[in-house]
């Protein structure tokens, strides 16, 4: 990694553990990740995407046209939280506490919202 991307990286990493900490206290299960799908959409907005919401529901979109033509690259995150008994615990405990996060739920959004900065 250039010293340049990790400085550039090292700048916006607050940001991007308190998004996963945020994700990861509030986990909502398909369908009703509306907390979820308006954190991602003001992270978006933040680093002006126009983000389309309400997209099956709960889903959030945002393109990120480059400066010429070539390959289109997808890149898909899952908001949704599995109904799985958890025991609470720390400053990352859960609301609801019935509902767990899968480990790449909450990490995968989070890690996005940096990907354009980089």
């Amino acid at each position: 990694m250039s010293d340049d991307i990790g400085r550039e990286r090292a700048a916006f990493e607050p940001e991007l553990i308190e998004t996963r900490r945020a994700l990861h206290r509030h986990p909502e299960l398909g369908f009703a990740e509306h907390e979820t799908a308006a954190l991602v959409t003001e992270r978006l907005r933040a680093l002006g995407y126009e983000p389309q919401t309400g997209v099956g529901r709960t889903g959030v979109i945002a393109d990120l046209e480059g400066a010429g033509p070539g390959p289109t690259l997808l890149i898909r995150a899952d908001m949704d939280a599995l109904a799985l008994d958890e025991v609470p615990h720390g400053r990352t405990a859960r609301r609801p506490p019935a509902a767990c996060t899968r480990a790449g739920t909450t990490r995968i959004p989070a890690r996005y919202s940096g990907s354009r900065r980089c």
